[in-house]
């Protein structure tokens, strides 16, 4: 390896057949989150159109509920038993709020006759497919949004690791943590410290990754393409081609805490 902090014009560190994977990937995950809005689509259309049956030839009746669930991100289910020509049936029904159906009460239900297990209470019900198609309504609009980026991305990527610029420097580990309406974000981060710079002062440089760096300890990194704050760049980790999310920024965000090395459960810790 060049001695630390050396730069020269030799080909990048980037191998061939990573870029061909890296493409690959991105574009899996258009097609993935594409098809995720297109099957909550269309599972919610055919589960609404078996709902109607009930609109259509549903018969009313009275129903005891017997157990309640909560179901995290999930309307909440209400099992209930009735009686149909004399038989006990049984059905779970997606409820608004599994409070508002308590243990014991009698509720009003609609069944289908052709198949008796197939209800829905007359108040307080949730239907699945309004589930499936907010999940839809989210998924749909941001595979469009990482079909437009996706393009600008990998020729940034692509002009990267073509550059032919090779930068050896210290690099370190770094997680930013932020909350977004109940869901914990988090921002992995790697800090650039070039040739002669104090490694025990704040990194002068730093860039997002794809993904985190949190089992690697600091050490050298090859950085591949400009860099300097404003340009996109592609890290090289012990051999690993390191992907990045954006461009170079000067310094490094004051609330990113530094990552430190796991412990093996099975370290020993030196006698006294």
């Amino acid at each position: 390896m060049p001695p630390f902090g050396a730069r020269g014009t030799a080909s990048p560190p980037v191998p061939p057949a990573d870029l061909r994977r890296h493409r690959r990937d991105l574009w899996c995950r258009v097609v993935f989150v594409a098809t995720v809005s297109i099957i909550g689509a269309g599972a919610g259309l055919f589960m609404r159109s078996a709902e109607q049956v009930l609109d259509r030839r549903g018969v009313e009746t009275e129903a005891v509920v017997v157990e309640t669930n909560r179901v995290r991100r999930l309307p909440d289910e209400a099992v209930v038993q009735y009686r149909v020509e004399g038989l006990l049936r049984q059905a779970t029904l997606t409820v608004s709020s599994a409070g508002d159906f308590e243990i014991g009460h009698r509720i009003a239900i609609v069944y289908d006759p052709d198949d008796p297990v197939h209800a829905r209470p007359l108040e307080g019900w949730s239907p699945t497919y309004w589930t499936l198609w907010r999940y839809a309504a989210i998924a749909g609009p941001f595979a469009l949004i990482l079909s437009l980026t996706v393009p600008r991305r990998l020729r940034a990527d692509t002009a990267a690791a073509g550059s032919g610029a090779v930068h050896h420097m210290y690099r370190a580990s770094y997680r930013r943590s932020l909350w977004l309406v109940l869901h914990l974000r988090a921002t992995h981060i790697v800090g650039l410290w070039p040739e002669g710079a104090d490694r025990d002062a704040p990194a002068p440089l730093s860039v997002e990754v794809d993904r985190g760096l949190g089992p690697s300890r600091p050490g050298l990194v090859v950085v591949v393409g400009r860099a300097e704050p404003g340009h996109h760049v592609v890290l090289s980790i012990e051999g690993e081609t390191v992907w990045t999310k954006s461009t170079v920024r000067a310094g490094i965000d004051p609330q990113a805490k530094p990552l430190r090395p796991k412990k093996l459960p099975w370290t020993l810790r030196p006698s006294a």
